[in-house]
């Protein structure tokens, strides 16, 4: 099944075993209703979680950097 934890999207180093955050879209910006400050998160989700857009982690692997590598090698071909 096309969970989660296989996802490239998915951030397994959110600190709870078994869960991890997801960083499909941009994190949401949540106002504290306590002092009004704002924070960004980003979902989180559970390992065996799967959602409509999963994306194998297969391709992160193929082409040898992370997320943030292609993004920037992205950005260099354009």
């Amino acid at each position: 099944m096309k969970s989660c934890d296989s996802c490239i999207s998915f951030d397994g180093a959110a600190g709870h075993k078994g869960l991890g955050k997801c960083r499909l879209y941009p994190p949401q910006v949540v106002i504290s209703p306590t002092n009004g400050q704002t924070h960004t998160l980003w979902p989180l989700v559970a390992e065996a979680d799967w959602c409509g857009e999963w994306e194998g982690s297969a391709q992160k692997r193929a082409v040898g950097f992370g997320v943030n590598s292609w993004v920037e090698k992205s950005l260099d071909r354009g």
